[in-house]
């Protein structure tokens, strides 16, 4: 599926939600955007003005008073937000789940019977059934985190600007370092899963019939519990075996990837530059310093989700949108009809009535019955 529709598709959704529970998506991005610059304000930028204030000997009344301020905010953030989640959200998400559901009940309701018979159609309506709350979740995680990482990100950089911009770019830098091992990662894991899934069904079988009813008489009356379960312990090696092989690449590419961008970048170079900024240059002092420090992993973490996890989700909500707008799109081929009877009937009957809801198979073949008025019939 092209981004254009993932993304079109995304924002599908979000509209219908919006349309059920306008409030309460309006209220998961506020308080994203007010709880996740917490560390970013109290590690980042007040620890950066309340160290340089006392170098410079500022008066400790401007420093306190910036303080509480800082701390009225925190506070009030926290309440808010404990309060948005636990009386708020909750029942928001219900309604709206309840509402998208409601939507897929109407139409599975207004569709043909034969669609019943037709495993595509089938399969769209089950996995459309079962897997609503479960994606709704997914869509709501990503409202949760996207806007409070994105004004985490303009704030924390905006900050290492105005100390050095070259920071910026070191950031940008490990980010790229680590999504540069993120493809051979992914297709590690990818290979892994597949080589263990037809070993990982096996096992997963012989472990039910020892636990099912149906089984247990065959197992006591017969030897081949001591094959299955030398089957068993076969199967458990060769699955020992295959990590053993397939998780050496990935803990190598995990390896390179952790160090390169985490240990090395951000404990080495990072820290070297800024050495060398305070103590040569003379360019950065003990307050931008220490606010680096903390900032740094804060900015990271803000974008590995946003080039991440975050277009992993949104991929995934993508795919699932796209199911759920494609039976809502399905049309029936069968119309109730508007006609009614205004004065009643005495007999209704049914002269050589064929019926079929394709043309490959009659439902009905030239039938021929008359029902009276006030008649109960099957």
């Amino acid at each position: 599926m092209k981004i254009k529709k993932i993304i079109a598709n995304n924002l599908y959704m979000i509209k219908c939600l919006l349309d059920i529970q306008a409030s309460a998506i309006v209220g998961i991005i506020f308080v994203s955007v007010i709880t996740t610059l917490i560390p970013v304000i109290c590690n980042v930028v007040l620890l950066r003005y309340i160290i340089n204030k006392l170098i410079i000997g500022n008066s400790l009344n401007k420093i306190f008073l910036v303080t509480i301020v800082v701390c009225v905010y925190i506070l009030l953030t926290l309440i808010f937000s404990s309060l948005f989640k636990e009386y708020i959200l909750p029942g928001a998400k219900e309604r709206i789940c309840s509402s998208i559901l409601n939507r897929v009940n109407d139409k599975a309701v207004s569709l043909d019977i034969s669609c019943y018979d037709n495993p595509l159609y089938y399969d769209e309506l089950v996995w459309n059934m079962s897997a609503i709350e479960e994606k709704i979740d997914g869509i709501f995680d990503y409202l949760s985190k996207f806007p409070g990482y994105v004004a985490n990100f303009i704030l924390t950089s905006t900050v290492f600007t105005i100390i050095d911009k070259k920071l910026v770019i070191l950031v940008l830098f490990t980010v790229f370092v680590t999504f540069i091992f993120n493809k051979p990662l992914a297709e590690a894991n990818f290979n892994k899963e597949n080589a263990i899934k037809s070993m990982r069904r096996k096992k997963q079988y012989i472990e039910s019939v020892f636990k099912q009813y149906d089984y247990a008489q065959e197992i006591r009356l017969s030897n081949i519990s001591s094959v299955l379960k030398r089957e068993y312990n076969k199967n458990t090696k060769e699955l020992q075996d295959v990590y053993r092989m397939k998780n050496k690449k990935v803990w190598i590419i995990n390896f390179l990837q952790v160090f390169l961008s985490g240990y090395f970048m951000v404990n080495f170079v990072i820290v070297i530059y800024l050495g060398y900024q305070i103590i040569v240059k003379k360019n950065v002092n003990t307050g931008d310093f220490i606010a680096v420090f903390n900032g740094v992993n804060t900015l990271l973490s803000a974008l590995y989700y946003l080039l991440g996890r975050f277009v992993t989700q949104i991929m995934e909500s993508g795919y699932f949108i796209e199911k759920y707008r494609n039976f809502l799109s399905i049309e029936p081929s069968i119309k109730s009809g508007k006609k009614t009877i205004n004065n009643g009937f005495q007999t209704l009957e049914f002269k050589n009535v064929s019926f079929s809801y394709n043309s490959k198979e009659e439902v009905l073949h030239r039938i021929n019955f008359t029902i009276k008025r006030g008649e109960k019939i099957a």
